[in-house]
């Protein structure tokens, strides 16, 4: 491999920024995904859901009503030209990993007991059905394998991205239906479509 990307850190998280190609030489090794001994597992989520979802998460933080105006595209984490999910699976396909595991968020919702262990052996860790509940508590993030970061400063900012997941106990159905183009906020509409290729060419290869 003539040139891999490398992962970039921050209070933002990391993020995979394929776009930005540097020699091996010059790369950190524990950063290079040519060799560092991982896994990768995609989690796509439909953008009628997830930019519905962002644009209402923004406005709560901005402590504006659903109904005012915002252009997502504005949110930091929005203002890319690439959508590099889809830039950083085309690469691992392409060069680390042809069968890297996608699955959908309203996929494994509607039946973990049947994803999740197809997934762990995909992935070669040991499956236990004790996985699939936990205790309610903000304690139980010590015992996650996450960004801590994120979760540390969503508690700050009482953004409430992991509110359910503090208090919940098990997955849950996803019970509404995905939101129709007609029925989505005009402001995101470009967005939608800027992510809309890319989530329909990862659909393809699900889990």
């Amino acid at each position: 491999m003539e040139n891999v990307p490398y992962m970039q850190g921050g209070l933002g998280g990391a993020r995979a920024l394929p776009q930005e190609i540097v020699p091996p030489s010059q790369a950190p090794p524990q950063m290079r995904l040519d060799v560092v001994p991982i896994k990768h597992v995609f989690l796509i989520r439909h953008p009628h859901r997830y930019l519905t979802s962002n644009r209402a998460h923004v406005l709560r933080l901005l402590g504006k009503p659903a109904h005012a105006p915002y252009d997502v595209a504005d949110d930091l984490l929005m203002k890319t030209e690439a959508d590099e999910m889809f830039e950083l699976w085309k690469h691992v396909r392409e060069n680390v990993d042809p069968k890297a595991p996608v699955i959908d968020s309203d996929q494994y919702l509607k039946a973990p007991e049947k994803i999740l262990p197809k997934l762990f052996a995909e992935i070669g860790i040991p499956w236990k059905d004790s996985y699939l509940s936990w205790d309610a508590s903000d304690d139980i993030v010590f015992k996650w394998t996450a960004g801590f970061e994120h979760i540390l400063y969503d508690k700050m900012t009482q953004g409430q991205v992991f509110i359910k997941a503090f208090s919940s106990v098990k997955f849950h159905s996803v019970e509404k239906p995905i939101p129709k183009r007609d029925e989505l906020h005009p402001d995101i509409l470009y967005t939608v479509d800027h992510y809309m290729p890319g989530y329909v060419e990862m659909s393809k290869h699900l889990l």
